[in-house]
C-alpha cells in the first residue's frame, strides 16, 4: 500500500516514511518576492531571480525600509557594475535602456568608467571664464540658486516666481551650458518657474568654493554686490514715523553668514559700514515655508555708505524695479527729496513689482495645465506674455 501511495506522488517509499515521521511535509522557504523602486519617474523592478543571486548585504539594503529608493538603487548598481564591468551589461540584466542607467550611476556617483568620446564631448563645452562671470555665477549659485555635484557634472538651479531673476539666470550661464526651465508648484502649492543647466565640473570647480576667495579687485566686489542685491536684496524707501522725510536702506538677506562677513569686511574696508544681524531660526515657518537653516541680515543705512553703494551698483542691477530703486534712493539721498515729493513713484514701483509676480503665477499655472507642460526658453519667448 505504501508503495503505491509513494508511486502516485512521484517519491521514494523511504522519503515517503520520513514525511510521515516528521509530521507531513517541510515547510518550504518562502519565495522572494520582486522589489520595485523608484527613483526618479522610471520604476526599475528586481526580479526574485536577481535578487537569489545578490550578495547577502546587498539584498539585506534592498530589503532596508528605512533606505530610500535611490540609496538602495546605488548600493545595486555599485555591485552590478563591479561584477560586470559594464553599464550596457547592468542595463540588459534589469531590464532598463543603457543610457537610463548610464545616467543613474553619474546622479547617484556610482564610479563608472567614461568612454573617450563621451568625455571629449563633455570637456568641449568648458568655455573661458572671465573674473566678472566668475563672481556673479558664484554670488548667484550661493544666493537664490543652488550648486550641486551630480557626477562629473554641477547642476546650478533655480525656483522662483520672479520671471526677471529666471532672465538673469538665463543671461549669466547660457554662454557655459544648456539652460532649461519649466513650471513646477512648490511643496506648499505655489507656482514656481524651475530652471537648470549642467556644467563639467573640470572647468566649474570654483562654483563649489564656500568663500568669495577670489574676489581681488574692487570691481569684482561691486559685481558680486550687485548680484547679492538682485537675489537677496531688498531696497526699502518709506517716510518716517509721522514725517515727511525719507528713509532709505538696504539689506540682504542669506543663510550663508561667511559669504556675509566677507562682504562685510570688504565693504568695510572701502570705508562702508554695514551691520550684520541674526534674524530667524532654522525650522521657522515663513511665508516661504519652513527654512532650512539660519537666516542673517547685514543692514547699510548710513548715508554716506548708502551712497557709495548704489554709485557702484545701480547701473549693475538686472532687475528692473531694484535698478529703480537704486537709482531712486541715490537721488534722494543727495537732493534731500521729501516723501511727499517720491511717495507715488515709489508705488508705482511697487504696483509694477507685484503685477509682474501675478502675470508670472498665471503664466506658470496656465503652462502646468497643459499635459504635458512644455519646457520654455527664457531668452527666447518673453515669460511674462500670455500667449
Amino acid at each position: 500500500m505504501g508503495e503505491e501511495v509513494a508511486e502516485a506522488a512521484g517519491v521514494s517509499v523511504t522519503t515517503r516514511r520520513w514525511r510521515e515521521l516528521l509530521g507531513g511535509d517541510r515547510p518550504r522557504p518562502p519565495t522572494p518576492m520582486p522589489i520595485e523602486l523608484k527613483p526618479w519617474r522610471r520604476k526599475v523592478v528586481i526580479s526574485d531571480e536577481l535578487l537569489e543571486k545578490l550578495p547577502k548585504e546587498v539584498a539585506q539594503v534592498l530589503h532596508d525600509s528605512s533606505l530610500s529608493d535611490k540609496e538602495k538603487l546605488r548600493a545595486l548598481l555599485q555591485h552590478l557594475y563591479e561584477e560586470l564591468q559594464s553599464h550596457v551589461a547592468v542595463a540588459t540584466l534589469i531590464g532598463v535602456p543603457a543610457i537610463t542607467v548610464y545616467n543613474w550611476m553619474i546622479r547617484l556617483n556610482v564610479n563608472v568608467k567614461e568612454c573617450r568620446a563621451r568625455k571629449e564631448r563633455r570637456l568641449a563645452k568648458v568655455k573661458e571664464v572671465t573674473p566678472k562671470e566668475m563672481v556673479r555665477m558664484w554670488a548667484f549659485a550661493h544666493s537664490d540658486g543652488n550648486a550641486i555635484v551630480l557626477g562629473r557634472q554641477i547642476c546650478v538651479q533655480l525656483n522662483t516666481p520672479d520671471p526677471w531673476l529666471i532672465q538673469l539666470f538665463a543671461e549669466l550661464f547660457m554662454k557655459h551650458a544648456h539652460i532649461k526651465v519649466k513650471p513646477i508648484t512648490d511643496s506648499h502649492g505655489r507656482p514656481m518657474w524651475h530652471a537648470w543647466c549642467y556644467l563639467p565640473i573640470e572647468g566649474y570647480s570654483w562654483i563649489l568654493n564656500d568663500e568669495l576667495s577670489f574676489v581681488t579687485a574692487n570691481e569684482e566686489l561691486w559685481e558680486a554686490l550687485a548680484t547679492l542685491i538682485d537675489t537677496e536684496g531688498t531696497i526699502t524707501i518709506h517716510p518716517k514715523k509721522e514725517s515727511n522725510v525719507v528713509r532709505v536702506c538696504l539689506k540682504i538677506y542669506s543663510g550663508n553668514l561667511r559669504l556675509l562677513q566677507y562682504i562685510k569686511h570688504r565693504l568695510y574696508n572701502e570705508g562702508i559700514k554695514v551691520k550684520l544681524k541674526y534674524k530667524v531660526e532654522a525650522g521657522r515657518e515663513t511665508n516661504v515655508g519652513r527654512l532650512s537653516s539660519d537666516i542673517w541680515h547685514f543692514t547699510i543705512n548710513a548715508k554716506p555708505s548708502l551712497i557709495r553703494v548704489f554709485e557702484e551698483v545701480a547701473e549693475k542691477l538686472e532687475l528692473p524695479w531694484k535698478r529703480m530703486l537704486a537709482k531712486l534712493g541715490l537721488g534722494i539721498l543727495r537732493e534731500r527729496l521729501a516723501w511727499s515729493e517720491v511717495e507715488d513713484l515709489v508705488r508705482e514701483i511697487r504696483r509694477f513689482r507685484q503685477r509682474t509676480l501675478e502675470v508670472s503665477k498665471r503664466r506658470i499655472l496656465k503652462r502646468l495645465a497643459e499635459s504635458p507642460p512644455r519646457l520654455l526658453k527664457p531668452l527666447a519667448s518673453p515669460l511674462l506674455t500670455d500667449g
